[in-house]
């Protein structure tokens, strides 16, 4: 249940950590206090130590109810992408002494492109465009986009039934059953 907790507002974090060690087996607490110690941060008198890694860095509660992204998949797909290039262009001489500019021009298209992304969710969520941008809107390709103005990704409908259940799971969450959301969670994901 411990990847669970990814799914929890920030603030619910360290008290559905604390309800969660009720239920942890006794051979796992060893691994709860670290967890407890890196990740969530210890209870003090007036407060919460702070953690190496806290919640607010790696919760993707906001993101899994948006239907954003939860993982770095795209980063390593950009990786995948990228290596690819750099592998099929490396044959040709030509190619090869023109590899950096390659790269780089690659590299800044796809910032572009995320820029464009992140333009737009800023846009449907604000209803304004950034200050930056003019008035009209974020200029993408309607074949590529969805009804969101986000540009569309292929997902497989497993996980786009996967995403549907999590945000029903997350919708239902009201900071009083927190074992009961880290149980549904935690047998809904596909780790």
């Amino acid at each position: 249940m411990l990847p669970a907790l990814a799914f929890l507002p920030v603030g619910a974090t360290p008290e559905a950590f604390h309800d969660m060690l009720e239920v942890f087996p006794q051979e796992a607490i060893k691994r709860a206090g670290y967890f407890e110690d890196v990740d969530v941060g210890r209870p003090r008198r007036n407060s919460i130590c702070s953690a190496q890694f806290p919640p607010k860095l790696w919760s993707v509660y906001e993101s899994a109810l948006d239907g954003m992204p939860r993982t770095n998949n795209s980063v390593e797909a950009w990786h995948y992408g990228l290596q690819v290039i750099a592998h099929n262009f490396y044959a040709t001489n030509f190619i090869a002494q023109n590899l950096l500019t390659i790269l780089v021009s690659y590299f800044l298209w796809s910032l572009s492109r995320l820029s464009e992304q992140r333009k737009a969710r800023f846009t449907e969520l604000v209803g304004v465009p950034p200050l930056s941008e003019e008035r009209e809107g974020p200029k993408r390709n309607d074949a590529q986009s969805s009804g969101s103005g986000v540009t569309a990704t292929r997902v497989s409908r497993k996980q786009q039934a996967y995403n549907k259940g999590l945000q029903r799971i997350l919708q239902r969450f009201d900071g009083t059953d927190n074992t009961g959301i880290l149980e549904a969670c935690a047998r809904s994901s596909t780790l």
